[in-house]
């Protein structure tokens, strides 16, 4: 009998890890738009809703190579925001850190840090560009 009840509690473990699994599985993160200006201030899209990442365009952006643009965005990362960079593509994604910020923070409030923090931007883009 024991080893009835736990084999059901096995399986029903199981099937509820699949089922989580799956559905974080199907519901990717749908990317905001947003750009970046020559100042390096990123630009959410404040005519959506907020989202938990932002694709924007790096073409305006003189970036040398692969290494340097990788290197240059992991020295952005801060615990409000991380980015990835994709060289070929001349995109990165911001990733904004859930739970960091106050659950009212807006589209407007993440553009008003990214507006303040983009002298710290300057400094990173100096230190590998420079």
């Amino acid at each position: 009998m024991f080893m009835k009840q736990l084999l059901q509690k096995l399986l029903f473990s199981l099937l509820l890890v699949s089922a989580v699994s799956l559905t974080g599985w199907s519901q990717s993160p749908v990317s905001g738009k947003a750009v970046i200006s020559q100042e390096l201030i990123i630009t959410l899209d404040e005519t959506a809703p907020l989202s938990t990442q932002y694709v924007f365009s790096v073409e305006g952006l003189d970036l040398k190579d692969a290494a340097s643009a990788e290197y240059f965005f992991k020295l952005c990362h801060d615990n409000t925001a991380h980015f990835s960079v994709d060289y070929i593509k001349r995109e990165a994604t911001v990733y904004l850190q859930e739970g960091v910020k106050p659950k009212t923070f807006t589209v407007a409030d993440y553009n008003a840090y990214f507006t303040q923090i983009a002298a710290r931007y300057t400094r990173m883009w100096n230190v590998v560009y420079n």
